[in-house]
């Protein structure tokens, strides 16, 4: 990753934790903060709104949605009511990232029966 990206990361790490909130499952935590790291490394979307001129805080959505989904997955889901309110973002903004954040993680597989 670009050097400022590396500085920035633990920032970055915090606000993801912030995001998922208290109560949060650790496997949750630990396995969402994997796949946001995957996707920065990927370079793509998530990696180019990581410059040096973006704060933590404005990545609340795609935090929230990568939460979200790794949740569902692991069957152990965070509120959604938490995660809106932690990441700041309205629930329509929520929904769009979750889709958005779905099709990044998992290419090619169709949109969880939850998320429609």
């Amino acid at each position: 990753p670009p050097v400022c990206l590396a500085r920035e990361m633990s920032d970055l790490q915090q606000e993801f934790v912030r995001v998922c909130g208290e109560g949060a499952s650790p496997r949750v935590v630990e396995e969402g903060w994997a796949a946001v790291r995957g996707l920065l490394e990927q370079r793509d979307k998530l990696a180019n709104l990581a410059s040096c001129a973006q704060a933590p805080a404005s990545f609340g959505a795609q935090f929230a949605a990568v939460a979200y989904l790794t949740g569902l997955r692991l069957g152990e889901p965070t509120p959604v009511e938490r995660l809106v309110r932690n990441a700041g973002i309205s629930v329509k903004d929520f929904f769009g990232s979750v889709e958005e954040q779905h099709l990044r993680l998992h290419p090619g597989e169709p949109i969880p029966e939850a998320l429609r």
